[in-house]
């Protein structure tokens, strides 16, 4: 990537001293591209900033010549006025501030020379053609001109009973009648409805034909309900009423006076258009199913329209802020399914190269199931996409397109990296709270985990370190998106997170944002991609999870050019569901979303790409009086703390038995405890004012609650006492507000209204309140009541009763004047009505209010609200779906074998096995197979290996072939995603099969855990085995490669086993492969199997490593001791093994055989003083008849002089060495004096040829002499002449023909221990010379051809070496006639009689016998062209 500083930032850049930072800023970001750029900074988009020290670098990404360019614009210093001004509004301030800072032309030359250098540029991929079709925009275009066919509730209830299903083709031809205008028409007494019947049949339909009153009007039939007969009139009425389509504002019916779509919508359950008749498959499929394929709103059906139109602004990226049933969820549904739509349509194509799917993500386990159901229903049933798929005879399988966030995530990480996430030390806000509880009193557990999630550990990652915001960092964040004071802040990060760090990172616990950022640590850019990307419960989604989102984008990593019609990425959220205590902030949101997203997209602002907002108005939950009342409570919230653009929400739908909120005050309009007693045996939801988890202290203070709820406590909780923040997400028919104005009092100590018109900062915990509270009162469906004290009245609710005779009428009309726009609220808000009667309290919605615990409960994995379903259904007298409930709290609980053991009970049988399983509880387990020996016969080995008290090796073979069979599928699956719980999603590739084991490789965590403790167990017993018994190679080699392969299925620690077992196979190579890949380098086994493996001498450096001396010198010697250049490089190998067993002899000989003169000597010293002596004389004799020269010499001449000194220092020397051996060396080492004065002793020798050769070598080294003077003092050098003439004329030698080079030693040689040496050997050839190593005669060697033979004896030990000197091969021989023993290497050995072993090896020609009973033993050597026997 092109990096540009502009003057300003190199100026300051120079003044603060941090030009070494920003060098290696460069460096980075030029060699790893736009990616660092993201890594290295954060965005203040369009503005980039990274801190150093107490500075902030500022830059921004610019296009320049289709490339996008980073310029560092300028330096700031944090806490400095223009800091703080860039933070207030980066955007403006940039633009005045910091874009005049780049001059262009300097840009285009810095560029130009960043080309020349050809350190830039770092270019990104180009989207490829292939994925333009994933940018074009969704196709939810609005049709007004078709007719459309909507479905009223009764209708779709019909058709999901078999019996009308039945004669689906009758009303199907009815139904056509109808759209062809071809029906026999019935009046009914209601106005525009209509009967009609096929003849001669006895089905009837009850329908309407409308247009709607809409600016463009829309063509409709709507069909009411069906009847097998002519319906009386009284049965008609009776639907209507069902379906509230006859009500007090439409006593005739709704089709009696002109309405508009929306108004249609509200009472239609399914809308098509009405063409889709003429294909009666089609049509009954979409009658078959009551899918999501609702008739969208109006607002719905704007929003996806101007989506989907090319003249419309808006498109995605989208954010849908959508507040409790206002339908967000289901606008995501609709937008996913286009996407999966497509996805089908590539993949039915067969191009692989384009089949990368799209991914809807949530934190929400109930919410995704209902968005998969949602996306697969509306798939088979939706006009627009039956229509289409028809035609795909392949489609791939949805399910791995929906992802458990938090699943998702762990599978993202290797093996090593997931096992660090256990699930049992998951901490969630629910385990947060429990344990927070007792640490601070000051601070809410909901504010202090908002700020640990979301700025703490949630909002950078830069540098990717583990580094976590501190004050100073907060300080830095920009205004609009901080929610806290900097003062609070500091306080939690100094009371709550250092015990909150510990609990992370010292005792092992994790949360999501840990989650997130070892994903973005250990994945990087290598993060797989995907084409879409919808999020729902989005609003609390932090920096870094936004990050990763964007990352996981296929389009992320991509230049694209524009126009851009549509990047499909979609996010919704609800803003009173926020886990921020402080309430929900749109324009924050808006700036978290389009930093995250929309500056990784476009950094350069080159796309012009936007990110679409919409904020849903319609609730399709609550009646229309409750959603009055809670907007209300969002006016206050406006006009409270001044937050601008918020708008009410509108009713959708019309509700049956709905009432007017009403409130009731004790004390007041003879309203008692009593009577509120003498209502409640139903047991309405109480919702309270207390924070989560205080329900049982606030009804303990409580004189009402307290009273009627006398036995409660943390094992027996009120099943139907809430607090606000444990009722989120739940709804119910009735709800009751208990004494929130009390609490409102105490807490604030002022009314509502002094609040309104206090135009100052509010206490933080206001806004909490503020928020709770809505969340309390959206929870109800058709009844909200307020229960309250007079204090709580006069302090809060007087202010939303809407009696126009009560006082507070007209300041309810004054927080209308007060609002930014009255229009916008006026006809929205409501209130509270005095109550009249209590009755309501006596309807029976507990076995719904049980229903909803036990959704909720097993969504969102909550025992609580399992265990409140399980009040519920006791009090119903409903046992088993009591119990059942207990028994998913207890799972939730982690008490897995209660949990099985009471699915058991009550026949949850697969229940029961999953909880027994993920428990770990093999003896349950064992149990439940004997009761189902059919059932999941897959995991049945598994099962009985682990529940087997004692395991033998039967039992651990009989396991390794379950292993085997697992390990066998990989032939045809993946070990990396097969998966053992269907429900946890397959692999697209792939299906679960209950008769084949898999390996829970890629598992989530709960599911691998078992195989994992399996695993661990079975290589326990291998183990416990190494050190029991003496097993065959091929049962080692079976546990080698079981285990092996399960590494390779990201099972950890098993390789140090699996070599060890390869080892006693003797299958070296799969030991050492294995053991170098875990690591287990320094075990002596891995050294020796590595050594074998290579070969030597390559491994003597390894067997050294083992410690294994016997070895290193057992290879040498089988090698015949060689000395060729590559043994050479081992030699301190052999020397250390050698010396480590006092073999010192043996080092200097093999010194001597490779040449290594000095080196020789100097081991000398370490021989014993008995072996010195004779190894003296043989390095003397090997000296002379090598090639030695004064030059090779000079360095260690002195250690060469010594060993001279001391070899004559020896008065027998002469009966071991000639006279011309020794005086050869001299020469050899160039000492001319020291020569001189040896040949000059025996120049008057009696034996002639020694004095002729002294007197000859005298002369040689005279001459030498001489010229060495001539350079130094010539008048020596003269005298030196005259007495070289004297002597040669005295000797009578001619100087011209006397030879200067050295003889060939061997003709001057003979002495008497020469020819002693002869009876050591029979059979030589004449004119072989024995060489004596030692001067007992116990090491010699002779040579005759080019077979050198070595011989050492020790004892009654005797050793022979042959070695053909041409082909260095080598034949040992090892006699030892104590124990009849005979090694002889490779050789091959046959017995002749039992006195003695024929041999015949691989020096060619070569045989012989071993005569190994006779002391001492001898051998009988027969080499080739010699017909005599050698015997020694």
């Amino acid at each position: 990537m092109y990096i540009y500083t502009t003057p300003r930032f190199d100026q300051q850049a120079k003044q603060f001293g941090v030009q070494g930072q920003i060098a290696e800023l460069v460096v980075a970001i030029q060699t790893q591209g736009s990616s660092a750029v993201h890594a290295y900074f954060n965005w203040n988009y369009p503005y980039l900033k990274r801190p150093v020290r107490n500075l902030r670098l500022l830059g921004k990404i610019f296009p320049f010549k289709n490339e996008r360019v980073l310029c560092l614009l300028d330096v700031l210093t944090r806490g400095g006025n223009e800091y703080e001004s860039f933070l207030q509004n980066p955007e403006d301030y940039g633009k005045k501030h910091l874009d005049p800072l780049v001059d262009y032309t300097d840009l285009e030359n810095s560029i130009k020379g960043q080309r020349e250098r050809k350190k830039g540029p770092f270019r990104q991929q180009f989207l490829p053609e292939i994925y333009h079709g994933w940018l074009q925009r969704p196709t939810w275009t609005r049709k007004t001109d078709d007719r459309i066919i909507c479905e009223g509730e009764v209708w779709v209830k019909q058709f999901q009973q078999q019996e009308t299903r039945d004669q689906w083709q009758s009303y199907g031809e009815i139904v056509l009648a109808i759209v062809e205008g071809q029906e026999e028409k019935q009046h009914t007494p209601w106005p525009n409805l209509y009967l009609t019947c096929k003849p001669d049949s006895s089905n009837y339909v009850l329908y309407s034909h409308l247009e709607t009153a809409d600016g463009l009007p829309r063509r409709v039939v709507f069909l009411v309900a069906s009847f097998d007969g002519l319906p009386q009139p009284a049965d008609i009425e009776a639907v209507l009423q069902q379906t509230r389509l006859l009500t007090l504002d439409f006593p005739q019916g709704i089709f009696s006076t002109p309405i508009t779509y929306d108004i249609l919508s509200r009472y239609t359950r399914r809308a098509y258009p009405d063409y889709l008749v003429l294909d009666r498959e089609i049509w009954l499929e979409i009658e078959a199913d009551n899918g999501i394929n609702l008739a969208l709103s109006v607002e719905e059906e704007r929003i996806l329209h101007e989506l989907s139109s090319p003249d419309s602004e808006n498109s995605l990226p989208l954010f849908i802020n959508g507040r409790a049933g206002s339908g967000k969820s289901t606008m995501l549904v609709y937008l996913f399914a286009e996407y999966c739509d497509r996805y089908r349509k590539i993949y039915a194509q067969k191009l692989p190269e384009k089949v990368i799917k799209p991914l809807f993500l949530t934190y929400n386990e109930r919410l995704l199931t209902r968005a998969k159901q949602g996306v697969e229903k509306l798939l088979i049933t939706n006009y627009k996409f039956m229509l289409n798929s028809s035609n795909l005879k392949k489609k791939p399988p949805l399910e791995p397109c929906f992802q458990s966030f938090q699943d998702f995530l762990i599978n993202l990480l290797p093996p090593e990296e997931s096992d660090k996430f256990d699930r049992d030390r998951y901490i969630s806000f629910y385990d947060f709270r429990q344990n927070f509880t007792h640490r601070q009193k000051r601070y809410s557990p909901e504010l202090c985990w908002h700020i640990i999630r979301t700025f703490i550990k949630g909002y950078s990652l830069v540098n990717q370190n583990d580094e976590y915001m501190t004050p100073e960092d907060y300080d830095d964040v920009p205004r609009r998106e901080k929610t806290i004071s900097s003062e609070v802040f500091d306080a939690i990060y100094k009371q709550v997170w250092p015990w909150y760090y510990r609990l992370t990172h010292d005792d092992g616990y994790w949360d999501d944002q840990d989650l997130i950022r070892r994903v973005l640590q250990v994945k990087g850019d290598s993060l797989p991609k995907y084409t879409a990307i919808f999020c729902d419960e989005a609003q609390d989604f932090t920096k870094l999870e936004l990050l990763l989102i964007v990352k996981l984008s296929l389009f992320s990593d991509s230049v694209m050019y524009p126009p851009i019609p549509s990047l499909p990425f979609a996010f919704a959220g609800d803003p009173f569901q926020t886990l921020n205590p402080t309430g929900f902030r749109w324009q924050s949101v808006k700036a978290t979303f389009f930093d995250q997203v929309i500056s990784h997209l476009d950094p350069d602002q080159k796309l012009n790409l936007g990110m679409s907002f919409y904020e849903l108005e319609s609730n399709y939950r609550s009646s229309p009086a409750i959603v009055k009342m809670t907007n209300l409570i969002h006016l206050w919230r406006h006009l409270v703390f001044k937050i601008p653009k918020l708008k009410p929400q509108e009713a959708w739908q019309p509700i049956a038995n709905a009432r007017h909120p009403q409130k009731f005050i004790f004390g007041q309009r003879n309203f008692s405890v009593n009577d509120l007693k003498s209502h409640i045996e139903k047991s309405p939801i109480f919702i309270v004012p207390c924070e989560a988890n205080g329900e049982l202290t606030y009804i303990k203070n409580d004189d009402f609650l307290s009273s009627l709820y006398p036995g409660a406590s943390e094992t027996n909780p009120p099943k139907n006492v809430l607090s606000a923040i444990q009722a989120k997400g739940l709804e119910f028919p009735l709800v009751i507000l208990y004494k929130f104005g009390e609490q409102f009092a105490k807490e604030f100590g002022r009314s509502l209204w002094d609040y309104i018109n206090l135009d100052q900062e509010h206490p933080l915990e206001l806004e909490y309140f503020f928020n709770k509270l809505y969340v309390a009162a959206s929870r109800g469906i058709t009844n909200l009541i307020v229960i309250d004290t007079e204090v709580g009245d006069r302090f809060l609710w007087q202010y939303a009763t809407t009696d126009w005779l009560h006082q507070s009428a007209y300041q309810l009309e004054q927080c209308l004047a007060a609002s930014d726009d009255r229009q916008i609220w006026e006809g929205y808000i409501g209130g509270l009505n005095w109550g009249d009667s209590l009755e309501n309290l006596d309807l029976d919605h507990r076995e719904l209010q049980a229903q909803e615990f036990e959704e909720n409960g097993r969504m969102q994995k909550d025992p609580v609200s399992l265990r409140r379903a399980k009040q519920f259904y006791l009090e119903l007298g409903k046992q088993t779906e009591a119990l059942l409930c207990e028994a998913w709290a207890l799972r939730f609980d982690r008490r897995f074998r209660e949990a099985g053991l009471l699915f058991s009970r009550y026949g949850q049988n697969d229940a029961a096995w999953e909880c027994f399983w993920h428990g770990l509880c093999w003896q349950a387990l064992l149990d439940w197979y004997h009761q189902f020996p059919e059932s999941r016969p897959a995991e049945r080995p598994l099962v009985e290996f682990m529940a087997t008290p004692t395991k033998t090796l039967a039992v651990v073979e009989q396991f390794t072939l379950f292993l085997e069979e697992a390990i066998a599928q990989k032939s045809t699956t993946d070990l990396g995603t097969v998966n053992l719980d269907t429900s946890a999603g397959l692999n697209p590739t792939t299906e679960y099969s209950p008769h084949h084991p898999h390996l829970g490789s890629r598992t989530p965590d709960h599911n691998r855990k078992p195989w994992k403790a399996a695993i661990s167990e079975y290589a326990s017993r291998i183990k416990r085995l190494m050190a029991e018994k003496r097993l065959s190679l091929p049962v080692w080699q079976r546990f080698g490669d079981v285990l092996e392969a399960l590494d390779e299925a990201k099972y950890d620690g098993l390789l140090d086993i699996a070599g060890e077992c390869f080892y006693r196979a003797k299958n070296l190579r799969r030991a050492v492969r294995c053991w170098q890949r875990c690591g287990s380098t320094d075990r002596r086994e891995y050294n020796i199997a590595l050594a074998d493996v290579l070969g030597f001498p390559e491994g003597l450096a390894y067997l050294e490593r083992a410690g294994n001396s016997d070895r290193i010198i057992a290879e040498w010697e089988r090698a015949g001791r060689p000395v060729t250049a590559q043994w050479l490089k081992y030699g301190e190998c052999v020397r250390r093994a050698l010396l480590a067993q006092n073999r010192y002899r043996d080092w200097v000989e093999y010194l001597m055989r490779s040449r290594q003169w000095s080196d020789a000597i100097a081991a000398l010293e370490e021989c014993s003083r008995s072996e010195i002596k004779g190894l003296q004389f043989e390095l003397i004799r090997q000296l002379a008849r090598s090639n030695l020269t004064p030059q090779q010499v000079r360095i260690a001449r002195s250690r060469y002089m010594t060993l001279i000194d001391q070899v004559l220092s020896n008065s027998d020397w002469k009966a071991y060495l000639a006279v011309p051996e020794v005086g050869v060396v001299l020469e050899r080492i160039g000492d001319l004096v020291r020569t001189l004065r040896f040949y000059e002793q025996f120049v008057e020798a009696e034996n002639l040829h020694l004095k002729v050769f002294a007197r000859q070598r005298w002369i040689v080294n005279k001459i030498k002499q001489q010229n060495y003077a001539a350079n130094v003092d010539p008048r020596r050098a003269t005298a030196i002449s005259e007495e070289i003439n004297r002597k040669a004329s005295d000797w009578r030698i001619d100087l011209d023909a006397l030879p200067t080079d050295l003889p060939p030693i061997d003709r001057l040689t003979t002495h008497k221990s020469q020819q002693s040496a002869i009876n050591l050997v029979q059979g030589l050839p004449p004119g072989v010379q024995i060489n004596l190593s030692s001067s007992d005669g116990h090491a010699y060697s002779f040579r005759i051809d080019s077979m050198e033979v070595r011989v050492v004896k020790r004892d009654r030990l005797l050793k022979a070496t042959i070695t053909d000197l041409h082909t260095l091969k080598t034949l040992q021989i090892e006699v030892d006639s104590r124990g009849g023993r005979v090694c002889i290497g490779n050789m091959f050995v046959e017995a002749a009689d039992g006195q003695r072993l024929l041999f015949q090896g691989p020096v060619t020609g070569c045989s012989g016998a071993i005569i190994y009973r006779q002391n001492p033993p001898l051998v009988q050597l027969k080499l080739p062209n010699h017909p005599d026997t050698i015997v020694f």
